[in-house]
């Protein structure tokens, strides 16, 4: 093997990153599972949003065998062959464009929720808004990237696209997250004072 290779920063996430994501896939199947068969007379819009949740989680599906198979690819095929070892592999390109799909129907799953709590049209439409922007960003980058050899090595880290895909998705996360926690606290504390004055 060559000096410049080490295994604990190349292989060693990629095995992380597999074992964690296909144990977080199997409790989001067991959960969506566990809703249907504990509540079948919930409304339509609802299972809508669980049906949508489970078309996200045909992408994941398809996410882990590209990830799964991406590392195959590092850690059987070029097994004793460090110099092998590229991150650029057809698995690799279809979960770049698999991954934006899944972050944004997630955002927006969330972002109705927010809505749901708050009331807020402002924020969800923000969130819409910022999470569209990532959505696009990301399919953009992912053309880039796919296409780097045609590009040429005008590859820069700072291309101004992908700072903006990161920070409105980013963004995006965090008002979804501050909204949600501000909400649930908000309703935790009134089912608090109605269980005291009963």
């Amino acid at each position: 093997m060559s000096s410049g290779f080490n295994a604990e920063l190349t292989l060693g996430p990629a095995l992380v990153g597999v074992a964690l994501a296909s144990g977080l896939f199997g409790c989001s199947i067991v959960q969506t599972y566990g809703y249907y068969r504990r509540f079948p007379l919930d409304p339509m819009v609802l299972k809508a949003l669980v049906s949508v949740r489970c078309y996200t989680m045909l992408l994941t599906f398809a996410h882990i065998v590209c990830v799964v198979y991406w590392t195959w690819i590092m850690t059987v095929t070029s097994f004793g062959k460090p110099d092998e070892i590229t991150i650029s592999t057809s698995s690799r390109s279809a979960n770049l464009v698999i991954t934006p799909f899944i972050c944004y129907l997630v955002q927006r799953f969330f972002a109705f929720r927010l809505f749901r709590f708050s009331g807020s049209w402002l924020l969800a439409g923000i969130c819409s808004v910022l999470g569209g922007i990532s959505f696009v960003g990301a399919l953009v980058d992912a053309a880039r990237v796919i296409n780097w050899q045609s590009l040429g090595t005008n590859m820069d880290a700072l291309y101004w696209l992908t700072t903006l895909t990161l920070v409105s998705g980013a963004t995006c996360d965090l008002i979804i997250t501050a909204g949600l926690t501000f909400h649930l606290r908000k309703q935790r504390a009134l089912t608090k004072i109605s269980r005291c004055s009963s």
